[in-house]
């Protein structure tokens, strides 16, 4: 009887090691990724080569899931927090580097770029920044670079650096108007 018993047990035994094997087959299958792209040096280089600890986020992810706003992306991000000022807007707060300084000379630290180049504020004593100007539909990419980065982006930077790039438009037309009087 006992015999009987261990061989059924057995039999469980390597038929369930069966299925195991060939579902753990199954699990490992090979998938390729595209690059992601970054400009945290001022250049295009791979994110995977980048030494800094930057999050970016893509056309692909907004589609995926689903924010609404260039605001709503940029708070969904690690290390991002929207600060309340006044009762004009909001401020960006990236690692708890917020604004500092008060009176008339706060200093911003947390530096938002539109395709490389810095935004204006629409209230610089409160250091808010307009990012609902921008339309999410608008967006190609979005870096985010905590930390410093004042000897590429300039000062202001100490808690980090947001750049919010754009789709490009196709460039099929071209002018060039000149004129020259005398």
């Amino acid at each position: 009887m006992s015999k009987k018993r261990l061989g059924a047990q057995g039999g469980k035994f390597i038929l369930l090691s069966l299925v195991a094997a060939a579902s753990l087959n199954a699990q490992t299958q090979n998938v390729t990724l595209d690059a992601a792209i970054v400009t945290a040096m001022g250049f295009e280089s791979a994110l995977k080569e980048e030494t800094r600890n930057i999050f970016v986020v893509t056309k692909a992810d907004v589609e995926a899931y689903g924010y609404r706003s260039v605001k709503e992306l940029v708070e969904k991000t690690p290390s991002v927090d929207f600060v309340s000022t006044s009762s004009l807007g909001e401020n960006i707060d990236m690692r708890g580097q917020g604004m500092r300084g008060d009176g008339a000379t706060p200093t911003m630290a947390v530096k938002i770029m539109l395709n490389g180049v810095p935004i204006n504020m629409v209230d610089a004593a409160h250091g808010i920044i307009p990012l609902e100007m921008i339309a999410i539909e608008d967006i190609e990419q979005v870096e985010v670079m905590p930390g410093g980065g004042a000897v590429l982006y300039g000062s202001g930077t100490r808690g980090g650096v947001v750049n919010i790039i754009t789709k490009q438009k196709p460039r099929d037309f071209f002018a060039n108007v000149s004129s020259k009087i005398g």
